[in-house]
């Protein structure tokens, strides 16, 4: 296939499914192969450049695509085997959840995920990264654990049921928390880590549950 486009994180099309075949033959890709450039399309592309010996940006140029496209013939030619630069994995002996993505500079985000239901689960356009505070201590495990336990609730308080008599769920949430330095107590372990809720190509409510536009404000 002929690169007709740069390819980077968030885009999709049948390039991008290409791109995700080839480096599953290669052994670089080890996620589903759905024509999505998500976070695990890009380490995938990161830990391939890193393997060729080229500049490790996540982007799919001109040089990338030509990498990926004659990568088995580079490797019969080559008289010695190029040298992987090995990821650095963070020690994750005190944070009790899986780390689903490192990135370029070890960013690290780990999976503290919300049930289907206190999500939308449709996926809808991004372009803008909204910073939020929000009232849930240090921990961000805590605070997306509150929102498992939230509800609807009726004009007078009480909790609106579903046909099956079940809380209904407010899908109030937002796809990653990041946490803090406790302020009661000498505890850093939360500071500056990611955790996701949800996979961020969809939605919930949380810049106002009640207006028009909660979709695009999500």
């Amino acid at each position: 296939m002929k690169l007709q486009r740069i390819l980077m994180i968030r885009m999709s099309g049948d390039d991008v499914r290409w791109m995700q075949t080839r480096l599953k033959e290669y052994g670089f890709h080890k996620d589903r192969i759905d024509g999505f450039f998500g976070q695990n399309t890009l380490v995938s592309v990161t830990n391939f450049q890193r393997s060729v010996g080229i500049k490790a940006d996540g982007v799919v140029g001109p040089q990338t695509w030509s990498q990926i496209t004659n990568y088995l013939e580079n490797q019969r030619i080559k008289e010695q085997p190029v040298e992987v630069k090995p990821v650095i994995v963070p020690k994750n002996e005190d944070i009790p959840h899986k780390i689903s993505y490192i990135g370029e500079n070890q960013l690290t985000i780990y999976d503290c995920l919300l049930e289907e239901d206190e999500f939308y689960k449709k996926e809808t356009s991004k372009d803008t990264i909204w910073l939020h505070h929000t009232a849930g201590g240090s921990r961000p495990d805590w605070t997306i654990g509150g929102w498992e336990r939230d509800f609807l609730k009726d004009k007078k308080g009480n909790p609106i049921l579903d046909k099956n008599g079940d809380k209904k769920p407010l899908r109030v949430g937002t796809s990653y928390v990041i946490g803090r330095s406790s302020s009661s107590k000498k505890d850093t372990l939360w500071d500056g880590k990611v955790l996701k809720a949800f996979d961020d190509r969809y939605w919930a409510y949380h810049l106002g549950i009640s207006t028009s536009n909660s979709e695009e404000l999500n």
